[in-house]
């Protein structure tokens, strides 16, 4: 499960073992935002009490940005 900003955005049933993948590939997750640092979460699904990663991510007007999540 991830949270933009404490608001629900999405969840992932697939990652990536290697490479980059592009934007709007499938096993990524798209949204639409306007341009600013934004707080960033991410849980596994199952529950609250399993933060497996947070942190910020910088959306830029027009460019697609990707950010990678890393398990902690």
């Amino acid at each position: 499960m991830v949270y933009l900003e404490d608001t629900y955005i999405g969840s992932f049933t697939s990652y990536f073992n290697q490479g980059v993948p592009q934007c709007g590939q499938d096993g990524t997750l798209t949204v639409t935002y306007k341009a600013g640092t934004y707080h960033l979460r991410a849980y596994t699904v199952g529950g609250w009490s399993s933060l497996n990663w947070e942190g910020t991510i910088t959306i830029t007007a027009g460019v697609c940005t990707l950010q990678g999540l890393t398990k902690k």
